[in-house]
């Protein structure tokens, strides 16, 4: 976890907290939250073949919460 997720977390904070025209409150938030987002996806879709049961495109899931995050 610490070789994965803490690099990835701290990176998407960074690029985040970069952009201060999103005004993101607590941009490690955002980013754990992007994250998170994305890990579920992959163990829903994938690991625990949700795609047949509840698919939903890659794509428009990544638009779906880079659009909440950047309001």
């Amino acid at each position: 976890m610490r070789k994965l997720e803490k690099p990835g977390i701290e990176a998407v904070s960074q690029y985040l907290d970069s952009q201060p025209q999103l005004k993101l409150a607590d941009p490690e938030v955002a980013a754990r939250i992007f994250v998170g987002t994305l890990v579920h996806f992959v163990l829903i879709q994938k690991v625990l073949h949700g795609q047949d049961l509840l698919p939903m495109e890659r794509d428009r899931l990544i638009n779906g919460v880079l659009d909440l995050i950047c309001r």
